[in-house]
């Protein structure tokens, strides 16, 4: 048999159907119900910036929205009035445009759009990694054609953002889309009535009702299909598990990085995942994973570039690195996984803790903070801050938070911490109780997490931020 390439028409169907916009003038229907991601402004903004010329790289874990954020910044660049055909979208990870080069396909879909010059247009190219030397032919383009917007998504994270920040200098602007925040959680499941918000921070009008859409975050409010679809929830091992986790695991990074084994990077990550926000370090793993050293830091590196998990360095009592780093802190970038991996902890359980550090952990990943945790010996206490912010500036804490599903916790440790660098105030959570009029404020931790994630300024500033 004699294998011939894809027809030339063929090929021309494939991108019509891809942009059915230039029919209709509207979004394909399938899109049209989600709404704005709460990250849609900023990103449509590097969308529709011309100068300085630069690509629009967006990067993150599978199925947090990429390609539904690709249609809506389509719809909105034709409700501005840009013409339907001067806008053309690929989603390389289809068969037929596998192996073609890319001046080819950037061609042909000019042809296919009936639009004469790439000038004035703006590409979308999704599944980039789908697209060999990607990173390269994206210089090229951005430098060859002057009036030409491309925007390019893709989710094998780890090499989009590896290979953008080697090759394209100067060329490519990253943006990270994160799975929901607890704040979208709320905006897109219709509960924004349980909160009233004052000039200081929000309360919940009942916060043990608030207490339990917190809790469902935590099981499977990572994902905006899960969100929206009850079934999906009802499945979530397989929807999580096997179609996103297994596919990064299995596939992604084992391509990228050439993992040979991927049992043992698999037994790593669920190791992870069921003891999310414990300390640990590398030689505790070394000795009960039974994976050398070398395997475990290039585990870490590998994991965290594709956002699926995130490294937390330790400070001492004055905020302090130490100069080997030996003890860390590993979370999930999505606290959904847990569940979905294991069976889902009662939030009465002593190990639910951990997940609720995780959850409001995850709300900072995509902030400008500095976060670390820090522990230190005073005289035989060992005493703990699960988040302190470091000041770029002054390298100095500028604030301290606790995290604590009870009412009870104890606050000797953060007293500590704040005499130690003179901290006016600092922050702990509770399961219910709110009380600012203290040095040490206390605010639960669904309203934590929410505020976190919905207004970042109000723990940016000073001794009176958290």
């Amino acid at each position: 048999m004699n294998f011939i390439k894809y027809d030339k028409e063929e090929v021309k169907k494939r991108i019509v159907v891809d942009n059915p916009w230039w029919q209709t003038n509207e979004i394909a229907d399938f899109y049209q119900p989600f709404r704005h991601r709460a990250y849609f402004d900023p990103f449509y903004q590097l969308v529709g910036i011309k100068r300085p010329k630069r690509a629009v790289v967006l990067m993150g874990p599978r199925r947090v929205g990429k390609t539904v954020m690709l249609n809506q910044a389509i719809e909105k660049l034709i409700d501005s009035g840009v013409p339907a055909r001067k806008i053309v979208f690929l989603s390389l990870d289809k068969p037929i445009y596998s192996r073609l080069d890319p001046d080819y396909l950037l061609m042909l879909s000019l042809e296919a759009a009936s639009t004469e010059s790439p000038e004035g247009c703006y590409f979308f190219f999704d599944e980039i990694q789908y697209l060999r030397d990607w990173e390269n032919y994206l210089k090229t383009m951005v430098d060859t054609y002057h009036d030409t917007k491309f925007v390019v998504s893709g989710s094998a994270a780890a090499a989009l953002r590896r290979k953008s920040r080697e090759s394209g200098a100067g060329r490519l602007t990253d943006f990270v889309l994160p799975p929901l925040t607890f704040a979208e959680f709320i905006d897109m499941t219709g509960k924004q009535g349980m909160l009233k918000h004052t000039d200081k921070i929000s309360e919940a009008l009942n916060i043990a009702a608030f207490n339990q859409e917190f809790i469902k975050y935590i099981h499977y409010g990572g994902y905006p299909e899960v969100v929206m679809n009850p079934e999906m929830q009802d499945d979530l091992e397989r929807y999580v598990s096997q179609d996103i986790i297994d596919k990064v695991l299995l596939k992604d990074l084992p391509n990228l990085y050439g993992v040979r084994d991927t049992q043992d990077m698999n037994a790593f990550f669920n190791v992870v995942a069921y003891n999310s926000s414990n300390e640990t370090s590398t030689a505790n793993m070394e000795r009960d994973l039974q994976i050398s050293r070398h395997l475990l830091d290039n585990y870490i590196e590998y994991l965290q570039a594709a956002f699926l998990i995130k490294k937390l360095s330790r400070v001492d009592i004055n905020a302090k690195r130490l100069k080997k780093e030996q003890q860390f802190k590993l979370f999930l970038t999505n606290v959904s996984f847990r569940s979905a991996m294991f069976t889902p902890i009662e939030p009465t359980s002593d190990m639910f803790g951990a997940l609720v550090e995780t959850a409001i952990f995850d709300q900072y990943l995509h902030r400008s903070y500095d976060i670390r945790y820090a522990r230190w010996k005073e005289g035989r206490k060992t005493r703990e801050i699960d988040f302190i912010s470091i000041d770029r500036a002054t390298q100095k804490p500028s604030w301290a938070l606790e995290i604590k599903w009870s009412n009870n916790g104890d606050p000797s440790n953060l007293r500590s911490f704040m005499n130690a660098n003179k901290l006016s105030t600092s922050w702990m959570t509770t399961l219910d109780q709110h009380d600012l009029s203290k040095a040490i404020k206390k605010v639960p931790a669904s309203i934590m997490c929410y505020m976190i994630g919905k207004t970042p300024e109000i723990i940016s500033g000073g001794n009176d931020g958290v």
